[in-house]
């Protein structure tokens, strides 16, 4: 026997649905292997859900790993004077992505400081929908790891 769902239910889940949709897929911070270190450069893309990792290995080629934020287990980074290579641990994966590497030191301390912030975010169930410059700063801080902290004193 069929179950009956309430119209104003379906209306509200639908609502809800569309709420969830819009800006979901907005690129919150992007970065990029250094060319021409990296001929095709690789990159890294972070929205409020999840983390896009291409891999560019000839012209017109790619290959993404997806990692929503609820699976990221960790984010390390290996620095150098002027470059830096990005790792990711995947909870439910039985091998984590590639790294990244010759991403500028800069970028890849703010992108792991954001996509911290974006796991605590959501693990405190706080509302990411409209995420905008002012947001990002906010969670940029929240990420931001004791050495960098020290090292800025």
């Amino acid at each position: 026997m069929p179950i009956a769902i309430p119209l104003a239910t379906m209306q509200d889940d639908l609502i809800n649905l569309e709420n969830f949709g819009n800006g979901a897929n907005k690129i919150i911070y992007r970065a990029e292997a250094f060319f021409p270190l990296d001929l095709f450069p690789d990159s890294i893309s972070v929205d409020k859900n999840k983390i896009d990792i291409v891999h560019r290995e000839f012209f017109w080629t790619k290959r993404v790993f997806s990692i929503l934020i609820e699976d990221l287990t960790t984010i390390k980074l290996s620095t150098g004077p002027v470059f830096a290579t990005v790792y990711f641990e995947v909870r439910g994966y039985e091998k984590n992505p590639e790294p990244i590497t010759y991403i500028k030191k800069a970028d890849a301390i703010k992108l792991r400081n954001i996509v911290i912030g974006l796991a605590k975010a959501k693990k405190e169930n706080i509302n990411l929908n409209k995420v905008d410059s002012k947001r990002v700063n906010a969670l940029n801080k929240i990420g931001d790891t004791h050495e960098n902290v020290h090292a800025a004193m």
